[in-house]
């Protein structure tokens, strides 16, 4: 009684303070997604820009590759000239226009002698006084430089558009200076190219950085920026040829994340920057997306935690009409399930007094026919007529088969059902040892499921000694070995018994001896079906209805 009264005050406190941690929970963990958002966004941009330079770098060593295998080759084709003594080429202007058309990007090409004069070029009517002598690429080549050399120029003086040049030092036969040649990358088309690239990567910011740390190129300029100093935390990064992932404001104020890449063999850096602000942004959205349903899981669960509260309180004022009529039942069910008690302890006690009765009936009715049988054993053996002796025998047998039906009840503590199996198992190892089975190498399988009541085991377990009997006595004459098989089904109101063996068969001609009479008797009184089964062998086949048995 005490430990069912629990106040309904508490579970309405409980229920409240349980809908109010819920709230904290939720809202905890909407602060754990945001930030979880924030990192993953975060990271998410990391990858997406390392993405952006791999793929940049490749389009860049690309189409500078091209650019250098033309130098190469063309420089080459100069330079051999040179060695025959020739200061022209012939077909080189053709090439340079064909390359140039063939290539947009590319939007002019030309090669030029150690004063600057034209040896050849893409652009066509060039003004006749036309030099380089005072591009600053000319001169660091006349000075020695090899190259390739990267020079950025905001306007060309013949068609004003910018480009970056990649140059390569011509040389003639001695060493000294030929000249150089050069290929102008179209600054639009290239910043176009890389600005359509970036865009697919959260509008990433894409510069190209000479060896100086100076930047040549930058996406987000329609024209060469002017040249300026890398911020410090860059020019550390170009340390390494390998890629450098740091955030840091540049010069512009704009806070990103930067990768510095090493443009392959070239003398160039490729540098990419994602917009911190446009990660926010992301992540921001999916914050929002978070608080929605942060919003609409706690006003549900508020909703819920008042329905719940309201039909708390109904309840409790149920609860509190019901009590006393609760404490009355009780007693009265009190009452009654000790006089309940009481009786069921009565019967259990009769209950067991009836099994310990029953169980000594079949146990002094086991011990009384185990005396019958070795009295009449004994008067088997001290008769001296052969043909008493059997007869003795057969009535000792029998009188035997019948106890063993009570030794089974008796072992299974079993007041009147007989189970098939440990009964016949029991009375056939019985007759193995009356008939020395093992001796004459005689083997017996047995085949039994369900039970039967008392006084159809008996019948059963006659029918199956006296079968077992004969095949023992007349089956196996001048035999060493022979198999009998014993089967007895007891189930849907229907009980199957088959005993056979496979020895020599019945006699032809042969009389019913006493075995086969009380088996055709036993027949009748259970209005069995019984049939004999001829050769090979011997045996008979016992059906009959169980509900009559009943």
């Amino acid at each position: 009684m005490a430990a069912r009264k629990v106040l309904p005050s508490i579970r309405i406190r409980v229920l409240a303070l349980s809908t109010f941690v819920l709230c904290i929970v939720i809202i905890a963990a909407l602060g754990l997604a945001v930030l979880d958002a924030r990192y993953r966004t975060t990271e998410m941009a990391r990858g997406a820009t390392a993405d952006a330079t791999r793929l940049i770098q490749r389009q860049m060593q690309f189409v500078f590759d091209l650019g250098m295998s033309v130098l190469k080759v063309e420089g080459a084709t100069i330079e051999k000239r040179f060695q025959d003594g020739f200061e022209n080429v012939p077909g080189l202007t053709e090439r340079f226009i064909a390359f140039q058309k063939a290539n947009p990007i590319m939007s002019r090409m030309g090669a030029f002698d150690a004063d600057g004069k034209v040896i050849a070029s893409s652009i066509q009517n060039l003004p006749p006084d036309f030099s380089v002598r005072k591009r600053p690429e000319f001169i660091r080549h006349a000075a020695g430089e090899q190259g390739p050399l990267f020079t950025p120029v905001g306007s060309s003086a013949v068609t004003g558009s910018a480009v970056i040049l990649i140059s390569k030092r011509l040389n003639r036969p001695d060493g000294s200076f030929g000249g150089d040649i050069k290929i102008g990358f179209d600054y639009t088309i290239l910043n176009s190219y890389l600005k359509e690239l970036s865009s697919r990567y959260f509008g990433s910011t894409v510069q190209l950085i000479d060896p100086n740390g100076l930047i040549i190129l930058d996406s987000q300029s329609e024209n060469p920026p002017t040249p300026a100093p890398l911020e410090a935390e860059a020019l550390k990064s170009m340390e390494g040829t390998g890629p450098v992932s740091l955030r840091y404001r540049s010069h512009d104020g704009v806070e990103r994340i930067w990768i510095m890449q090493k443009l392959g063999e070239y003398p160039l850096y490729l540098r990419i920057g994602t917009d911190i602000k446009n990660i926010q942004k992301l992540w921001i959205t999916d914050g929002v997306q978070y608080g929605y349903g942060t919003a609409i899981a706690v006003a549900t669960l508020l909703a819920l935690g008042g329905i719940a509260m309201y039909y708390a309180r109904r309840e409790e004022r149920s609860l509190f009409r019901l009590r006393a009529v609760n404490i009355l039942l009780e007693e009265r069910v009190e009452e009654r399930t000790a006089i309940l008690n009481e009786k069921s302890n009565a019967l259990e006690n009769a209950l067991n007094e009836r099994t310990i009765l029953f169980q000594e009936i079949h146990h002094r009715i086991k011990n009384s026919l185990q005396v019958i049988a070795s009295l009449v054993s004994l008067s088997s053996k001290g008769n001296t007529d052969p043909s008493a002796q059997a007869i003795l025998d057969e009535i000792a047998r029998r009188i035997r088969a019948i106890g063993q039906v009570h030794q089974t009840l008796y072992e299974q503590n079993a007041l009147e059902r007989v189970d098939l199996n440990a009964y016949l198992t029991s009375l056939i190892n019985s007759e193995r040892e009356v008939y020395g089975a093992k001796e004459r190498g005689i083997e017996i399988t047995i085949t039994a499921e369900g039970e039967l009541n008392l006084d159809t085991a008996v019948s059963v377990g006659l029918i199956v000694s006296e079968a077992v009997a004969n095949s023992f006595k007349y089956a196996f004459e001048g035999r060493q070995d022979g198999k009998i098989s014993v089967k007895a089904i007891a189930k849907d109101g229907h009980c199957h018994l088959s005993v056979t063996d496979d020895g020599n068969g019945f006699p032809k001609n042969a009389r019913d001896g006493t075995g086969m009479m009380i088996i055709k008797t036993i027949a009748r009184q259970r209005k069995a079906t019984l049939k004999r089964v001829d050769g090979p062998g011997a045996g008979i086949v016992f059906d009959f209805s169980l509900k009559d048995a009943a």
